[in-house]
């Protein structure tokens, strides 16, 4: 299984984050709070390797699909 793009909805600090692009090598660059690292605890969610905790969780979003 290869992964193409990610997208992350009511996770931490990322509130509705779409197709991120994950390539080899995928570098997350940005300022200090900006969510990179929720974005790794949410894949590692994704594959397995990660517990989400119920303060990972993002209630009060009002997203449009």
């Amino acid at each position: 299984m290869h992964l193409h793009n990610l997208t992350v909805c009511g996770f931490r600090s990322l509130g509705d984050v779409r197709d991120i692009p994950v390539s080899e090598p995928t570098i997350l660059a940005g300022q200090n709070d900006g969510g990179k690292s929720a974005v790794l605890a949410a894949l590692a969610f994704l594959v397995g390797e990660g517990l989400l905790a119920e303060d990972d969780r993002t209630y009060d979003l009002q997203l449009e699909y």
